[in-house]
């Protein structure tokens, strides 16, 4: 059986998260409560485009903790 919710998700995949937040992320996304991922656009350019674009339609609210962006769900 399937997860209702994911508690706490750390993304730290190099540049990998273009190809995650591009397609397919609407199965999962929306049971996130806190994302905490860390953008490589250096590596691979789009990633911070490709992440933005899939959380805007979700309802979280942005930090900073050092090099990791903090997505918390209102």
């Amino acid at each position: 059986a399937g997860q209702d919710f994911i508690d706490v998700l750390k993304l730290d995949i190099e540049g990998a998260e273009r190809e995650v937040f591009l397609k397919n992320y609407e199965s999962w996304l929306g049971k996130v409560r806190i994302l905490i991922i860390e953008l490589h656009d250096r590596k691979i350019p789009g990633c911070s485009e490709a992440v933005y674009g899939a959380l805007k339609a979700y309802d979280f609210v942005e930090t900073v903790s050092g090099e990791n962006l903090v997505f918390i769900r209102r």
